[in-house]
């Protein structure tokens, strides 16, 4: 766009130049005495002149001018461009490090079910175990949340959307697991089915993360090829 617009105004100063010389021109045939080859050469090469001062004083500087414009444009986004691909980058980093945090609530379920937490020591480190899993959580939701203003206005609602869909999953295999841990054993569940209890809440959180991260992944491609064109 912008060499097409260099092009359009060097050619708008080049047409304004040939008006000016098709006017003299026929300023110089409707003349009442034809001019001596002196005067005609010294007019000719005045003629020269001229043009090469309008070429040197008016199109290059005007040339030059507009090429660093595109250059200062095409930096700026270049640099917008980067620092898009950052966040994005760090969106996903955080996001999966939300995922991480559902596999251990899932696998500290796993290992209630297995081998239970059936006195008060056992209790008391699954406990601070599971309290610990919940204030990641919420710190990398927290993380999550704040890095998702680095994409577009309305690629925003679609990622909201996405994370609703997978809060509500993981919310209820939290649940899922701290219930089994005031049970205190595989025995004492009253959870039914709690295996597939637990399997089924990670496969909505699973199906969840998968859409979401496939739309930040195809995000990130596209910020990726639009910057590489600068390069």
């Amino acid at each position: 766009m912008e060499r097409d617009e260099i092009k359009r105004e060097i050619v708008s100063r080049l047409q304004l130049e040939a008006e000016v010389r098709k006017q003299l021109k026929l300023e110089e045939s409707e003349g009442s005495q034809p001019k001596s080859w002196l005067r005609s050469s010294i007019e000719s090469k005045l003629g020269l002149l001229v043009a090469g001062a309008v070429l040197s004083g008016v199109l290059v500087p005007t040339f030059q001018f507009t090429q660093e414009r595109i250059k200062w444009r095409q930096q700026n986004q270049y640099d917008a461009l980067q620092r898009q691909l950052g966040g994005i980058r760090e969106s996903l980093k955080q996001f999966v490090e939300v995922q991480a945090v559902s596999a251990s609530l899932y696998n500290l379920g796993t290992s209630l079910l297995d081998h239970g937490a059936t006195n008060a020591d056992e209790r008391a480190k699954k406990l601070v175990e599971l309290r610990t899993l919940q204030e990641k959580r919420i710190q990398q939701n927290a993380a999550f949340a704040s890095s998702i203003f680095y994409f577009p206005a309305d690629f925003q609602e679609k990622i909201r959307a996405g994370w609703n869909r997978m809060i509500v999953p993981i919310q209820k295999l939290d649940g899922t697991v701290a219930i089994l841990l005031e049970q205190g054993s595989k025995e004492q569940a009253t959870i039914r089915d709690a295996p597939l209890e637990l399997d089924s809440r990670l496969a909505e959180v699973n199906g969840a993360y998968d859409d979401l991260v496939s739309m930040l992944q195809d995000r990130l491609r596209e910020v990726e090829n639009a910057s590489s064109r600068f390069q």
